[in-house]
């Protein structure tokens, strides 16, 4: 029994001597972590001023650079620079004119004229971009007019031949077309050789693609498209003198007067000229 309290108090003083040893290890331990804290802090602290400082910069560096610029912008808006930016605005206004882009065109001549004032050029030659800006815009306009009534007319022309074609395609009726003045009997003659009979029997259904070739180009005529417009009358035509009667025939003529007709030609900028 006494040994076994022998031993017990034995295990004691062990475990009270590693308490101790324990706690004197924390103690040193302790001072060490503390210091290390500090430093830390103290190198957060550093790292945070600096990083204010860069911002400080920064914020100057953003509100010194405007008041250089403005210090540098007439330098750079004088000489040549300016009449480059203005060459460079009226070709882009002159490119919008030929895509049909024609409200683009007037804003933004109207912007080139509000800033042309702002630009170091010679008051002679800012006088007379002023002047010539003003004619460009009513060239332009003008040109729209009369390009909106051309095309009102042609097409009211087209929708009056393409009505012209429905009724050819409904009537079964076919008058061939007359040859040149003659003998009375000439005007029964049988031309079996001359006119084909599978132009006849096919009159239908190329009166029916002529009249959609028609709506096609009546169609790239609103939008402004020349070229598609031409080549669609240009087949239609093409169509037309396939058929050997005289309805067609007239179609056909009174198309090719409607493809002659001299188109309104697109205005080119004076200002840009003027600028070489």
């Amino acid at each position: 029994m006494r040994k076994i309290v022998y031993l017990i108090l034995a295990l004691g003083l062990v475990w009270l001597a590693k308490l101790s040893y324990d706690v004197a290890q924390y103690s040193q331990t302790i001072p060490q972590l503390q210091q290390q804290l500090d430093q830390t802090q103290q190198r957060y602290a550093l790292l945070n001023d600096q990083f204010v400082a860069v911002q400080r910069q920064a914020q100057n560096n953003r509100v010194v650079e405007p008041a250089e610029d403005m210090v540098t912008m007439p330098a750079t808006m004088t000489g040549v620079a300016p009449i480059i930016l203005i060459k460079q605005h009226l070709q882009l206004i002159q490119f919008a004119v030929e895509q049909q882009q024609f409200i683009y065109a007037l804003e933004h001549l109207n912007q080139l004229q509000q800033q042309i004032v702002q630009y170091a050029v010679a008051p002679a030659l800012q006088q007379s971009l002023m002047k010539a800006i003003e004619q460009d815009r009513l060239a332009i306009q003008q040109f729209v007019l009369a390009q909106t009534q051309q095309q009102q007319q042609l097409d009211h022309l087209l929708q009056q031949l393409d009505q012209k074609i429905q009724q050819e395609i409904s009537n079964p009726n076919i008058t061939l077309q007359k040859t040149a003045t003659g003998s009375w009997w000439q005007l029964f003659r049988l031309e079996r050789v001359e006119q084909p009979a599978t132009d006849l029997m096919n009159r239908h259904v190329l009166l029916k693609e002529a009249q959609l070739r028609l709506l096609l180009a009546s169609q790239a005529l609103n939008q402004g498209q020349t070229s598609e417009y031409r080549k669609s009358v240009q087949e239609v035509i093409q169509l037309l003198v396939k058929l050997p009667d005289q309805n067609s025939q007239q179609i056909r003529s009174r198309l090719e007067k409607v493809l002659n007709l001299p188109a309104v030609p697109t205005p080119k900028l004076t200002t840009l000229g003027l600028l070489g």
